[in-house]
């Protein structure tokens, strides 16, 4: 019996990553994981999916994102288990963007060089307003110059 349970694991882990891996550059929360594996007709409960994706997150393959307090964690394959990414969150709509940018590089470069601290990107993101709401608040202005 308990080896049916261990294929039954592995089987799991195996959709979950496959669902991952067929959306890299996504970011999924557990509750749109479970619903994409849902919708590609896989039963996959709540508490397994979390578990598979922190052996993920453990074993390199996929990154977790904390974006805040009260927001859940998001989850997202790394092509060859690296995320040479930053990251930017907008406060409006919270979606969660990569920004591969040579300047934020040198920062992070310039912190470990001149202050000798390294930046965990997978912890940092970087808060402000996506382009669609930066445009939603100025077309705002224009209604509402008062506003």
């Amino acid at each position: 019996m308990a080896a049916r349970k261990s294929e039954y694991q592995t089987r799991q882990r195996s959709e979950i990553l496959a669902v991952l891996k067929s959306h890299a550059g996504s970011h999924y929360t557990v509750a749109a994981l479970e619903k994409e594996l849902k919708r590609s007709g896989l039963s996959v409960g709540t508490t397994t999916i979390y578990r598979q994706l922190e052996k993920l997150t453990e074993e390199g393959v996929v990154a977790k994102y904390l974006t805040g307090a009260g927001t859940p964690a998001c989850f997202e394959y790394l092509l060859d288990g690296i995320d040479g990414n930053f990251h930017a969150r907008c406060i409006k709509c919270g979606t969660l963007i990569h920004i591969r940018c040579d300047e934020l590089t040198r920062v992070e470069r310039h912190l470990l060089e001149k202050h000798h601290y390294w930046l965990d990107k997978q912890r940092t993101v970087l808060y402000g307003l996506c382009e669609k709401c930066q445009e939603e608040e100025e077309k705002a202005k224009r209604w509402n110059p008062k506003a």
